[in-house]
């Protein structure tokens, strides 16, 4: 099964709206995708907790970029 839609049915990432966008050696691209259900910050902004899970998302993604090979 291609990573992209392993990636995209982790129920992590399917409830904040998370999707693989493209990998590559190396590097990874996520987007989210906002709802009525995302969680928000102070005045609408992109709560912190969400762009911490994001980083962490898009580094699992470039170290199996590594390891797919």
């Amino acid at each position: 099964m291609p990573y992209k839609e392993v990636f995209d049915a982790m129920p992590i990432n399917q409830m904040l709206g998370i999707t693989l966008l493209e990998q590559g050696p190396g590097y990874g691209r996520i987007q989210l995708s906002i709802t009525d259900t995302t969680p928000t910050g102070i005045g609408g902004s992109v709560n912190g907790g969400i762009l911490a899970t994001m980083a962490d998302m898009v580094m699992l993604v470039t170290v199996f970029s590594g390891l797919q090979d």
